[in-house]
């Protein structure tokens, strides 16, 4: 592969082209920058063939906004220039599986590249958008540009009888506050879907009147004690992505989550 390697950089100079400069930043914007940077939870090991192979400088593992990286992968492998993939790595979550009881396939977002030149069996893309650094060994994946859920929120009243958990945060996050986003267990399957609203609460370990006021009481456990609450932002058939809305204390992997479903 050096070999194949070495004469990009004496024909591309590597020279990146300027990309236009963006557009200013509303609201739906900023959610469809964060949903791109989203972490994502899967039911199999995905695809990794496509993946970062290195940079010009021998050594350099690391890349960000407007650098060039090569792509092991060209035109004989289907890549064209303009393609745009979203950057991704497997995040090995050695906590979460004491949580739940299972271990996840975590996935982070690294960012964003366009292909900018393709030879045979290699490409040069350049860093459209950074969710963190892009690193050496990252995989691609054909990049759609996300969905956002709807403006109002779906209203009805907390499920407590068919509660989702909370299954993990991004890059091996145990928690969250407002303005974070984790992925539940459950998807469209069990019938999520996006704007729904969720209630967050957990197990309070001291079953006390006051404490049993916030949530349902757990079979066998007592009372439970309510947190916060979130928004479903997309959803896969077995996962769905959310974001806390509002917390009284930290959101721990693990803590149950209630859809609020319309009354029948």
């Amino acid at each position: 592969m050096k070999g194949r390697v070495l004469p990009i950089v004496a024909v591309l100079g590597w020279s990146v082209p300027a990309f236009a400069q963006p557009a200013p930043e509303t609201s739906a914007s900023r959610d469809r920058l964060q949903m791109a940077c989203a972490p994502m939870s899967l039911p199999a090991a995905p695809n990794q063939a496509l993946r970062v192979l290195g940079g010009y400088q021998r050594g350099r593992l690391l890349f960000g906004p407007d650098e060039a990286l090569i792509v092991n992968a060209g035109a004989n492998q289907g890549v064209r220039q303009g393609q745009e993939y979203y950057v991704r790595r497997v995040v090995h979550d050695r906590f979460t599986r004491w949580t739940l009881g299972y271990q996840p396939i975590s996935i982070h977002t690294a960012g964003r590249v366009r292909i900018v030149d393709v030879q045979p069996d290699v490409s040069v893309a350049a860093v459209t958008q950074a969710c963190d650094g892009v690193m050496y060994g990252d995989y691609l994946e054909p990049f759609v540009d996300p969905v956002l859920p709807p403006g109002a929120s779906v209203i009805g009243q907390p499920d407590f009888e068919h509660s989702a958990r909370i299954a993990l945060g991004d890059e091996r996050r145990q928690t969250g506050a407002p303005g974070s986003l984790m992925v539940l267990d459950q998807g469209s399957d069990a019938g999520l879907r996006a704007g729904q609203t969720l209630t967050i609460y957990r197990w309070s370990g001291q079953p006390t009147p006051m404490m049993a006021y916030y949530g349902p009481t757990l079979r066998g456990r007592g009372p439970s004690v309510r947190v916060g609450t979130a928004r479903v932002l997309s959803v896969q058939p077995r996962t769905a992505l959310i974001r806390i809305e509002s917390s009284r204390e930290a959101v721990y992997v693990g803590d149950f989550a209630a859809v609020h479903r319309p009354a029948p």
